[in-house]
């Protein structure tokens, strides 16, 4: 197939004028002629119809279908005027047929590569149009992402950050080249650091959400927090083609809950010593005059002649109720603080709390102590008594077990767990059906204040076989103290 020649690009100038389309015709015969002469004086075959053909097809093809045409007569004047076969008239209209056959022919494929030419244009004119919308659109979409209160940003499927908005790049004072692959890792606070990437690798290998409250050094050296989110875009196959996240600013709630928490271990400490006051009153002051009174009432007694029957049978039952009285106000005062855990510490005053709670409940209670559990800090040793307390007292009203668990191990961290062997019905029940049987005393919400408020973690886990409340506290954090 010819490969004809891609047309000039001054042909399509506007202004281009009529001399210079029609007087390719002549230009293109006259060539053809005398290359013809030429291969004439050197004896070689005549090739004038060929180099005519030529011609006229350069004519169509530049100068457009009627050049072509004043070309093909121009061709057929020619040949018969230089080169007059020695054939009848006939021969050589039919011959000059060929001409005219090819013009047609040029004339169609002109008229073809004009149509395609023609819808080139009007699909670049489209394409350059889309393009346009497009790139405006993209514009759009850039400005907003860079105006919306958010740091935003995308990675590659391993998790490679390949792009982040203006907020990001403006808020760490640094460029997109320099956050993006594992440049963002740089602004990390180091305590963070580790927790962070085994989180943002967990997320890539597995292809969970990823989410994490983290801090971020900003542009004058200092650091904010900030809450991260990324979720996976998938294809049709499930496969990961690209993540993407936002920051956002979340350090005006964390001193929200700096100074939410703050109030609460000052309302905590303040129900505590308030909790301690009320049970010296109650030992010191209520206890005595009770057992004063009991005194009292045995001394009347033993002043009643024994014939007198009835005074002294009431006098007997009232020292009876005194002294349960007694009892009463004295066990209400340990539990209210028990003064042991300030003498003797944690492991003396768990001791002995489980077994005053076996002789009221019944409830049987393994106690399995690591060695060597010295003092701890004060509020440490007070916040895992009262885990005990209440996770005793849930066991009792709630657990219909016979026989509970209580294990403190102190390795790398210090545990704490409290079990039971209640008959829980199902282990897919709601989590919020788990913790509603603990909704007592101080509660669940307490609970989980108190073990924050040292910087320990709280968890409750059910299973048919029992349920498990768990206190992990880190061991710097349970370190020795009076």
């Amino acid at each position: 197939m010819i490969a004809w020649p891609e047309k000039s690009k001054w042909m399509a100038r506007p202004a281009i004028s009529f001399a210079l389309r029609y007087g390719l015709a002549p230009v293109s015969v006259a060539l053809a002629l005398v290359l013809a002469r030429i291969f004439l004086y050197f004896h070689w075959p005549q090739p004038f119809t060929g180099l005519a053909l030529s011609a006229i097809a350069i004519t169509f093809w530049y100068g457009s279908t009627k050049s072509g045409f004043v070309a093909t007569l121009l061709a057929s004047l020619v040949r018969n005027y230089f080169f007059q076969p020695e054939t009848s008239v006939t021969a050589r209209i039919l011959y000059d047929l060929v001409f005219l056959v090819f013009a047609l022919l040029m004339m169609r494929v002109t008229q073809d590569q004009n149509e395609l030419e023609t819808r080139v244009l009007e699909q670049n004119a489209e394409l350059a149009r889309a393009n346009e919308v497009l790139k405006r659109a993209e514009l759009k979409s850039q400005m907003l992402i860079d105006a919306i209160p958010q740091q935003i940003w995308s990675t590659s499927p391993d998790g490679t950050l390949d792009y982040c908005n203006q907020r990001w790049r403006s808020e760490t004072g640094l460029a997109l080249e320099e956050l993006q692959g594992d440049g963002w890792q740089s602004i990390l606070h180091p305590d963070d650091r580790d927790r962070i990437l085994n989180a943002w690798r967990h997320s890539v290998a597995t292809g969970t959400p990823y989410q994490q409250e983290e801090r971020h050094r900003e542009a004058d050296s200092t650091y904010r927090w900030f809450l991260a989110r990324g979720v996976p875009l998938r294809d049709s196959e499930g496969r990961i083609v690209r993540w993407y996240g936002t920051n956002t600013d979340i350090q005006d709630r964390k001193h929200a809950e700096d100074d939410l928490r703050l109030l609460s271990g000052q309302l905590l400490q303040s129900q505590d010593e308030e909790r301690r006051r009320i049970a010296g009153d109650l030992h010191d002051s209520t206890g005595q005059d009770l057992v004063a009174l009991a005194t009292t009432l045995g001394q009347l007694h033993d002043s009643i002649p024994s014939a007198q029957r009835q005074p002294r049978r009431i006098l007997s039952q009232c020292w009876t109720l005194v002294d349960s009285c007694i009892r009463d106000v004295r066990t209400l005062s340990y539990l209210l603080y028990p003064p042991l855990l300030d003498q003797a510490g944690l492991e003396d005053a768990i001791r002995d709390y489980v077994q005053g709670f076996t002789k009221r409940s019944g409830i049987r209670v393994a106690l399995e102590l690591s060695p060597g559990l010295d003092r701890m800090p004060r509020d440490v040793e007070l916040t895992l008594f009262r885990i005990v307390q209440e996770g005793l007292t849930n066991v009792q009203r709630h657990s219909r077990s016979d026989q509970a668990e209580i294990r403190i191990q102190r390795h790398s961290d210090l545990l704490l767990e409290i079990s039971d062997h209640g008959n829980n019905a199902s282990d897919t029940a709601p989590k919020l059906q788990e913790e509603s049987r603990y909704k007592v005393g101080v509660g669940i919400l307490s609970m989980q204040e108190r073990v924050k408020l040292i910087g320990g973690q709280l968890r409750i886990s059910r299973t048919t076989s029992g349920t498990t409340v768990a206190v992990r506290l880190p061991f710097h954090l349970a370190g020795n103290g009076t």
